[in-house]
């Protein structure tokens, strides 16, 4: 798992969420390396939850006590090298607490990680619409 672990909040707080880059899609569809497969976040993250992601990152399936969700990051720009609403990465949340898991962790994985190194501005929950941003 990558070591990136970043995260744009203040405090050190454990979380109860954290997610992981599952595919690099901007890497494979270009024939390069995958290099951000398994960059995991936020650093707040509880060893429970690294742990977690980790499984789910070799294809077990989630151990009780444990949600998540898949999602797609989308950039916003037309460059040579990335069209416009391209696909960067997909990824998964997982997160503890009962129900929905709240904006902040919502939002954890494009303010982390999709914004600064991708210029991603768009991030979809597949199965959950209602939890698009951007």
């Amino acid at each position: 798992m990558s070591a990136y672990l970043m995260s744009f909040f203040t405090d050190d707080e454990p979380t109860t969420y954290g997610w992981i880059i599952t595919k690099d899609v901007f890497a494979e569809s270009n024939g390069e390396e995958p290099e951000h497969l398994g960059t995991a976040g936020p650093r707040q993250a509880p060893d429970e939850i690294t742990a977690e992601l980790q499984r789910r990152l070799e294809g077990k399936p989630a151990r009780d006590g444990f949600q998540s969700a898949v999602f797609d990051m989308y950039v916003d720009v037309d460059s040579a090298d990335q069209k416009r609403g391209e696909r960067m990465a997909r990824g998964r949340l997982v997160w503890t607490s009962e129900g929905d898991p709240d904006e902040d962790a919502l939002m954890s994985p494009l303010e982390d990680f999709g914004a600064p190194n991708w210029g991603c501005v768009r991030i979809e929950y597949l199965k959950h619409p209602k939890w698009t941003i951007g």
